[in-house]
């Protein structure tokens, strides 16, 4: 009765259901799930962070539009900018024709410079102007930045980023008075010719002064070549006899006349005391002839040669000397041989009167051989003139090469002693010694016994004496004709002139020769090999070159001469210097001349005209030192540029730089050079430090060897820096040609184009600015797109996180309404109950 436990209930549950009504009715009316912090704090922190952000957001998105505004004026000031420009180019192209008034022209480009100015200084978009400028300012940034975007890391730091646009190179003008300092049109710009490239020194107004010093570099060159002296050549020969000796070659009928067997002992033949005496008539003239001289005891048992030397002795000694020989080879008869050289028909010999001092006639002495007197046999025979020993040495040796009755029989070789080399005679006694073809007699004769005879005696036999060659010990030709009449086989040679002499002005002990030769038809390189102390030094050293001594040899004649010799003889025996290079012992080629060596082949240089400098030179940044080369005889010259920069470059390490382009002696001048050469291109030439009179000079060398070698240089300048000139300075008037010293016409055309280049560099620039405003517009834009869509997606995402489902919230509002109303009734029917209960009591 004290408490209405079912009135309780119905109270609280009706007043959960107006709490969750009015809930609902707050989010239908306020259409958010989380209205404040009780709603959902951690949701309601975030969606408060990102709704602030996106409001900075916003914000950035406004300073996109303005940024690019900003660029958007400055690319479009460039571009009517560039438009001008075209103008005025064209208005000095126009200039550039003979007859032009460029008075009249100069005004139009003077209007034209005018509104480049006021491009340029319109150019404006909320108090920026980025095309006139002045960089002198406090308040001058070259870099402008606009705000981008906006981030909030993981440590919820914030951060601002922007978009950089460096200005410096975009303005056209920049009224700052710091040298280097200016804009596109007001830019100084050097004054080249427009066909060179060098600096242009009319036109414009002069630079600063800087270097005026060539480092010695004047025109110069030499062309390389072989020097041309011609090498002393004698062609290889074959042996031959002259037109005398020849025409006895071809054999003939001889007369010879030929004992019964003659017997060396017995009582019938020799005796010692016999006196001989008998007549030999040769080609019809008679010749009494005496030993004169007892025969000599002993002698009746001598040999038959014993016999033939006392005949031979005693018919040398007569009218008959050199005309018969007395050959007793046979061993058992005595023949006595003509040798005259008389043949056929007018060759005869016959021997009669036969005597001796007993007067008696005794059984098988010669008168009582087989009647052979005047018998006529068929022999060839050959009579050389007289023999000399000259240029023989002991150890020599000569070979006879010979026919007979047309065959090739086997060379045969005497090797000489110092004894055969006492006297012509000895020589030829030696010679005579050769054993040739059985029934080939050779004998000495002739005045002083100096000749030789080569005689076939067979029955129709000739003999042709074919080659004699005359080699060293070494077994290499010596091309010695030592038989007189005959010409000896000859190798190929070649001979210098005196090189022995002046050996060691001319060369160090390790400079280096190196030859090319011809040998026999075959070209032949010795390598480089040292000269040494001497030419007999340097011939050992030849000798050993293995390429050579396959071929040939060399030696030094009495002349100091270098004489090469190929190691055949003949005809197609030939030796011919090609070419002889000189090096030192870097490798460098020598441009010797007066060594008295034939065909030295000598390289292209050009030597600077003076000594490095002592001091050096310095290049300033508008110093050029320019010089054109041409090398190995190329129709076309190079120009060569060295600067500031090369220098720099060159000469800096990675621990000290070099920013004043000093180059302070000549190896770095010559290290200077090579980078100069191989920036412009140029091959087939190497710079380097003279040597001796050439010590501190600077020595361009064309690799190139021999004829066609050669290194030009020309037009060589020292320029202290060309003339310069902005776009808006230009003035082609009679009277601003005239001040720039442009008078002739010739001076007018290249002033002209180099003005023309001028504002063809300011096209490009602006060009380039241009398009680098454009990117950066581009880009902008794609940031603003970006941040539109970004500001979208965070609402999206905070809609996501507080926004109330408004379908679910209304079904929800009508449940709960439908709710309260049961909850009404139920609470009204709880009360009843109570009522009736209390009813009861009255």
């Amino acid at each position: 009765m004290n408490t209405n436990v079912a009135a309780i209930t119905a109270l609280r549950t009706l007043q959960q259901t107006n709490n969750q009504l009015d809930a609902t009715q707050g989010r239908i009316s306020t259409g958010l799930k989380i209205g404040e912090a009780k709603d959902n704090a951690a949701y309601w922190a975030i969606s408060t962070t990102l709704k602030s952000d996106n409001k900075s957001l916003g914000t950035v998105k406004d300073a996109l539009g303005l940024g690019s505004a900003t660029v958007d004026v400055a690319y479009q000031g460039l571009n009517k900018a560039k438009d001008v420009l075209d103008e005025i180019k064209a208005k000095l192209t126009a200039a550039t024709q003979p007859g032009v008034d460029k008075n009249v022209i100069q005004s139009e480009i003077g209007e034209l410079q005018k509104q480049l100015l006021s491009i340029a200084g319109s150019s404006v978009f909320s108090g920026e102007n980025w095309l006139s400028v002045n960089s002198e300012a406090v308040d001058y940034d070259a870099t402008k930045k606009i705000v981008a975007s906006f981030a909030r890391d993981a440590n919820n730091s914030v951060a601002i980023g922007t978009v950089d646009v460096a200005i410096g190179g975009v303005a056209l003008f920049d009224s700052s008075t710091v040298v280097g300092k200016n804009g596109i049109l007001d830019n100084l710009q050097n004054l080249k010719e427009s066909v060179t490239g060098k600096d242009l020194t009319i036109g414009g107004t002069p630079s600063a002064s800087g270097n005026n010093l060539d480092a010695g570099l004047t025109a110069a060159g030499t062309t390389g070549k072989l020097d041309g002296n011609t090498i002393e050549t004698t062609a290889g020969s074959v042996g031959a006899a002259n037109a005398a000796v020849a025409a006895a070659n071809t054999g003939g009928n001889r007369a010879q006349f030929e004992t019964a067997t003659f017997a060396t002992s017995g009582a019938t033949q020799v005796q010692t005391g016999n006196d001989f005496t008998f007549t030999l008539t040769v080609d019809g003239v008679g010749v009494a002839l005496d030993t004169n001289a007892v025969v000599p005891a002993g002698l009746a048992s001598a040999s038959l040669a014993d016999m033939g030397a006392l005949l031979q002795t005693t018919i040398d000694a007569s009218a008959l000397a050199g005309k018969v020989k007395v050959d007793v080879s046979s061993g058992t008869t005595i023949k006595f041989l003509s040798t005259t050289g008389n043949t056929g028909a007018t060759s005869s010999i016959a021997l009669s009167a036969w005597t001796n001092s007993t007067a008696v006639a005794r059984t098988g002495d010669i008168v009582n051989g087989s009647a052979l007197t005047g018998t006529i046999a068929t022999e060839g025979r050959v009579v050389t003139g007289a023999v000399s020993r000259t240029g023989l040495v002991a150890g020599d040796t000569v070979t006879f090469s010979y026919k007979t009755a047309g065959t090739i029989r086997t060379p045969v070789t005497l090797t000489l002693s110092g004894a055969d080399l006492v006297s012509d005679a000895k020589l030829a006694e030696k010679l005579a010694t050769a054993t040739l073809t059985s029934g080939t007699v050779t004998q000495v004769g002739g005045t002083g016994g100096t000749k030789l005879s080569f005689a076939s005696s067979a029955t129709g036999g000739s003999f042709e004496l074919s080659d004699v060659v005359v080699n060293d010990a070494a077994g290499r030709i010596k091309n010695s004709d030592i038989v007189s009449g005959f010409t000896e086989s000859h190798a190929g040679t070649a001979l210098t002139g005196d090189v022995q002499t002046a050996w060691t002005t001319n060369f160090t002990a390790t400079d280096t020769i190196t030859m090319g030769l011809t040998v026999d038809g075959t070209v032949i390189k010795t390598g480089a090999l040292a000269a040494g102390g001497s030419l007999s030094a340097f011939v050992g050293v030849l000798n050993g070159d293995v390429a050579f001594t396959a071929k040939a040899f060399a030696s030094v004649d009495s002349s100091n001469n270098l004489l090469i010799t190929s190691k055949t003889s003949g005809a197609t025996s030939a030796v011919t210097v090609d070419s002889v290079l000189f090096k030192d012992s870097t490798g460098a080629v020598l441009n010797k001349t007066g060594t008295n060596f034939r065909n030295v082949a000598t390289v292209g240089t050009a030597t600077t005209g003076a000594v490095f400098p002592v001091a050096g030179i310095t290049l300033d940044a508008n110093d050029n030192l320019y010089f054109n080369i041409a090398v190995d005889g190329a129709t076309t010259s190079k120009l060569v540029t060295i600067d500031q920069a090369l220098v720099n470059k060159v000469l800096s390490t990675p621990t000290v730089p070099v920013t004043d382009g000093k180059i302070t002696n000549a190896t770095q001048f010559a290290s200077v050079m090579s980078e100069a050469l191989t920036a412009a291109k140029v091959t087939g030439v190497t710079a380097k430090v003279g040597t001796g009179v050439d010590l501190n000079k600077l020595v361009l060398t064309s690799t190139k060897i021999g004829a066609g070698s050669s290194v030009a240089i020309t037009s060589v300048q020292a320029s202290q820096g060309a003339n310069q000139i902005s776009v808006d300075k230009i003035d082609i008037s009679d009277a601003g040609l005239t001040a720039a010293r442009a008078t002739s016409g010739a001076d007018i055309s290249k002033v002209l184009s180099a003005y023309i280049t001028v504002v063809n560099n300011a096209i490009n620039s602006v060009t380039t600015a241009a398009s680098n405003l454009g990117a950066v517009a581009s880009r902008i834009d794609m940031q603003k797109s970006f941040v539109n869509t970004l500001m979208d997606t965070i609402d999206k995402g905070v809609g996501n996180l507080i926004d109330a489902d408004m379908s679910e919230e209304s079904t929800r509002l009508q449940a709960l309404q439908t709710k309260q109303q049961l909850g009404v009734q139920a609470l009204s029917i709880a009360n009843q109950s109570s009522q009736n209960i209390l009813s009861l009591f009255r």
